[in-house]
């Protein structure tokens, strides 16, 4: 009796699993290859790559008044032109806002708030810099007492300039508290190390290689995944491999940003005060591999160590989309939502201090004993 197939006459007949095996990764290419058509299609009809920002307007209503841009402008008295796009004033003391009594008033908290581009609010109107928002914050949560925060930030300082800034400026208005707004590269004094032309110019190739591809998705997504393969281990050339070197590799450097916090301390110590270093994010891939942790946590250590204070802001940014909180990919300072979020992170960082460092400095006596700021 013959079955249902001849096998004498010598042809081979297909392996049912090899056939099947063959459909499925058919299947699967052409998946593949349907998702990265329609990736394409979307990339090229919705999505905007962002280029170079438009340089800020100036509104009609500042048209009349000077533009300013340079350091010393930023930090004389009574200034009334426009930075950036925005008015831009100072007070008899030369600090970002209104005029304030040399001393705070009877009920009032004050705070000397210095640092660079960041706590200025470069970009961002005088009411919506953090150190207004934080002001306003913690004035909703006061019972009877008044906060102020005074704006001393001037964008381009390092770390040198602000501790002296805070010194010359800052002191002489009686502050109950002082705040070192810090941002990742107030380490650039004379031993800080930039990365080679030759180094700069090679990592830029391979973020920039698919730049005129006729792909819209090459582009876009190629140089998303060479700085995020940095972030995980920064490259040659990239700011990440030149901040680490600076921060974990440069002694020179790093001693020179420690004579920074010294001289912080050393202020704090001799007035009788309480200082907070206030960590400023860097506004660089906020929703996966962030970098910048490590150094985060140097600055902190170094400043704990020399009995400061510190809050970091980073916390209340992870996993948010980058371009909610900055400007663009060209101007990273913080956009007014960004400096909200910063606002938050500072609040937090002030309610955490220990009683001493508080709101009983006004309510009560100061007291004339020498406070140690690690107790």
């Amino acid at each position: 009796m013959s079955g249902p197939t001849d096998r004498g006459n010598g042809a081979a007949t297909p392996a049912p699993c090899a056939s099947r095996l063959a459909g499925g990764l058919g299947l699967v290419a052409g998946g593949i290859g349907l998702a990265l058509l329609l990736s394409e299609v979307f990339v090229r009809v919705v999505h905007v790559e962002a280029g170079a920002p438009a340089a800020p307007g100036v509104p009609a209503e500042l048209a009349d008044l000077p533009v300013i841009e340079s350091v010393l402008d930023l930090a004389r008295p009574n200034v009334r032109a426009v930075n950036a796009g925005v008015l831009y004033r100072t007070n008899s003391a030369g600090m970002r806002g209104g005029e304030v009594s040399r001393r705070p008033a009877p009920g009032t908290y004050r705070i000397a708030l210095a640092g660079d581009s960041y706590t200025m609010g470069h970009r961002v109107p005088e009411s919506d810099t953090y150190a207004a928002r934080a002001e306003r914050l913690l004035d909703e949560g006061a019972s009877g007492i008044d906060y102020e925060i005074l704006n001393l930030g001037i964008s381009g300082f390092q770390i040198d300039q602000v501790v002296r800034r805070l010194e010359w400026v800052g002191l002489p208005q009686r502050p109950h508290l002082i705040v070192y707004g810090w941002t990742v590269n107030d380490i650039e004094g004379p031993d800080y190390r930039r990365v080679g032309a030759e180094e700069r110019a090679t990592y830029l190739a391979l973020v920039n290689r698919f730049e005129s591809s006729r792909s819209a998705l090459l582009r876009l997504v190629w140089p998303r995944l060479v700085v995020l393969w940095s972030a995980f281990e920064p490259m040659s050339g990239s700011y990440e491999y030149e901040l680490h070197d600076n921060y974990f590799e440069n002694p020179e450097a790093w001693r020179w940003f420690e004579w920074g916090l010294d001289r912080l301390a050393a202020l704090a110590s001799e007035r009788d005060l309480c200082a907070l270093v206030f960590l400023h994010p860097v506004m660089h891939q906020l929703r996966l591999a962030h970098p910048f942790g490590p150094i985060y946590d140097r600055v902190a250590e170094a400043a704990r160590a020399r009995g400061l204070f510190v809050a970091y802001a980073h916390p209340l940014f992870r996993g948010r989309d980058i371009a909610e909180v900055r400007f663009s990919v060209v101007d990273t300072h913080p956009n007014g939502e960004g400096h909200r979020v910063l606002a938050q992170a500072l609040v937090a960082g002030i309610r955490a201090l220990p009683a001493r460092c508080g709101v009983d400095m006004v309510r009560g006596p100061r007291s004339s004993g020498a406070r140690s700021a690690s107790e």
